[in-house]
C-alpha cells in the first residue's frame, strides 16, 4: 500500500517523518464540525503567508475525537510544531481551528 505524501511528510517544513517515536503531533479543534471529511487529509490556508497545511480530520470513532481533538497535524520536530502552532494561533479567525 502506498503512503500519501501528506501522511509522510511534516505539516510545516515538508520534511520525511522518520519514525512515530520521532514525530510530532499537533491537535486542533475546529469551530464548525465537517463530518463529511472525516478520516481525510484537509487542506487548511493560511491568509496570511499563503501556506497551506494539511491536517488528518479524525473519526468521530476514534480515542482523539473523543478526547476533544478534531484535526492532527504532523511535524518533524519540536521547532516545526511550535512554529504551526503559531501561525494556526495568529490565523485562528480565518482558519476555524483552534490549537490544544
Amino acid at each position: 500500500m502506498k503512503m500519501r505524501p501528506e501522511a509522510s511528510t511534516c505539516t510545516w517544513c515538508g520534511a520525511v517523518l522518520k519514525a512515530p517515536e520521532t514525530t510530532w503531533l499537533v491537535n486542533a479543534q475546529t469551530a464548525v464540525g465537517l463530518p463529511e471529511r472525516e478520516g481525510e487529509f484537509v487542506p487548511f490556508k493560511l491568509a496570511r503567508s499563503g501556506r497551506t497545511l494539511t491536517g488528518f480530520l479524525v473519526t468521530s470513532a476514534s480515542l482523539a475525537k473523543r478526547e476533544g481533538v478534531d484535526v492532527i497535524f504532523a511535524t518533524c520536530g519540536q521547532e516545526c510544531a511550535s512554529a504551526l502552532k503559531a501561525a494556526v494561533r495568529e490565523e485562528v479567525d480565518n482558519l476555524g481551528l483552534i490549537i490544544s
